[in-house]
């Protein structure tokens, strides 16, 4: 059986069942003891988001959208998908702070 998909063929609907399978093994998961890294100067991050933003493109009422952006909803879901790690390391009086973050985000109707 296919299933319509609006971009990226059948792509859509498999990220979106990792992702459902993803959250439900993290809420059914045992809270564990956070892992201390480098005697808790480092943290590690995961997260997913997902937004619903009723104006993507911030157009105002008066605008045609079907003429401005080719669709008549303004309207769209999307993920965003975060991994990174912060550091907090004080040297002598110094402090050196820090992040290296990668974000990912996939639209569902608009690329």
């Amino acid at each position: 059986m296919r299933f319509p998909c609006r971009s990226h063929g059948g792509a859509l609907f498999r990220r979106r069942d990792l992702r459902a399978a993803i959250v439900v093994a993290g809420l059914l998961a045992p809270v564990a003891d956070a892992a201390a890294l480098w005697k808790d100067k480092v943290e590690v991050f995961v997260s997913e988001t997902i937004t619903h933003d009723d104006n993507v493109f911030r157009l105002s009422d008066g605008v045609d959208s079907a003429a401005a952006i080719g669709s008549s909803s303004k309207g769209d879901t999307y993920t965003t998908t975060s991994l990174g790690f912060r550091f907090d390391v004080p040297v002598s009086r110094q402090r050196f702070l820090g992040e290296l973050k990668w974000d990912d985000t996939h639209y569902d109707h608009f690329t």
